[in-house]
């Protein structure tokens, strides 16, 4: 909601989300709308986010 406020006056927005379920990217889809949403997927094996990991997630 408030990124779409934002693209509404003409600010570029960027979110980060980590959004396993399709129905709820479809959701922030449908409330930004798909002329302002643009959704990137990003991939990494599992020993790299080991290798990242600061805060002991993948421990």
């Amino acid at each position: 909601e408030v990124a779409k406020l934002f693209a509404m006056a003409g600010v570029v927005t960027i979110t980060s989300f980590i959004c396993p379920r399709n129905e709820l990217r479809t959701l922030a889809r449908e409330i930004v709308g798909q002329a302002d949403f643009l959704e990137v997927y990003v991939e990494c094996s599992f020993e790299t986010c080991e290798q990242r990991d600061v805060k002991g997630l993948y421990a």
